[in-house]
């Protein structure tokens, strides 16, 4: 039995070149695992093109340098194309007056460049997590709990990654298993997540050092999944990776250190970290 293709986060990138972003250009390009889909000088431009005209991007970023920049009644259109998707309007110090005097872009849609990096990689987190973007017109205590949401978040991995707490993670595309082996783990005292194989390629890249997991038990049976891309994106990294299978006789890939078997998971994990984390 095999499984689809992982699905990669499709994000464009609306706005003129400016010395401004290219900072967090650079880090998009960098931190996206198939990079931007597209990118527009102008909203027009944007909803105009191929990649808009049947399902939109997952998420538009805008990058906006003063308050005027870009015309109310585009903003509209641009706000309504996605309203199922997810738009994020990174401004600079030169539209502070947000709230008071313009009212363009909804609160829900809008955050500061200082902080555009955090804010972008909670959406993307929520978007692989398939949770519900927040509305435009949602209220403000909701606004401010996205806000609170996504600080929480980059709190979280710094506290972790201070901790001696080894860092897990389970990749399989068999939800009950990959739970089920978490929840040994978490018991086990490691710090352990789960997920596909998208959510691993993604983790791997837009999260910060502390956050990243430094064991991974892949689940080779029943899918399909693009190895060289694991090997590609753990290289440099210090990590470790244990294969899991239920079949005996199964030879262990070259990119993985261990070969475990699923049914023995507790007894053979609890004696392979005792190895790697000695």
């Amino acid at each position: 039995m095999t499984t689809a293709p992982a699905r990669f986060p499709i994000v464009a990138v609306i706005g003129p070149p400016s010395p401004v972003f290219h900072p967090l250009q650079r880090w998009l390009a960098d931190a996206l695992p198939k990079g931007v889909a597209g990118s527009f000088r102008t909203v027009h431009d944007a909803l105009a093109s191929s990649l808009f005209a049947a399902q939109p991007p997952d998420l538009v970023v805008v990058l906006r340098e003063y308050p005027d920049q870009y015309p109310p009644a585009d903003v509209s259109l641009l706000i309504g194309r996605m309203i199922f998707s997810r738009v994020l309007c990174c401004s600079t110090a030169w539209c502070i007056s947000d709230g008071r005097t313009h009212d363009v872009w909804p609160a829900a849609c809008r955050t500061e460049l200082g902080s555009a990096t955090t804010r972008i990689m909670h959406e993307l987190q929520g978007l692989l997590q398939l949770q519900q973007p927040l509305s435009p017109i949602a209220a403000t205590e909701e606004v401010f709990a996205l806000h609170a949401a996504s600080v929480e978040c980059v709190t979280d991995a710094v506290r972790i990654g201070q901790s001696r707490a080894v860092r897990a993670f389970v990749m399989s595309d068999d939800i009950s298993l990959r739970s089920t082996l978490q929840s040994i783990l978490n018991a086990a005292g490691i710090q352990a997540e789960s997920g596909s194989f998208e959510v691993l390629t993604t983790l791997l890249i837009l999260a910060s050092d502390p956050a990243t997991p430094e064991i991974v038990f892949v689940d080779i049976d029943g899918g399909e999944f693009h190895s060289e891309v694991l090997s590609k994106k753990t290289s440099g990294k210090t990590l470790r990776i244990a294969a899991l299978t239920g079949f005996p006789g199964t030879p262990r890939p070259q990119w993985a250190d261990e070969l475990l078997d699923k049914y023995e998971f507790s007894l053979q994990a609890t004696s392979l970290l005792r190895r790697w984390t000695a």
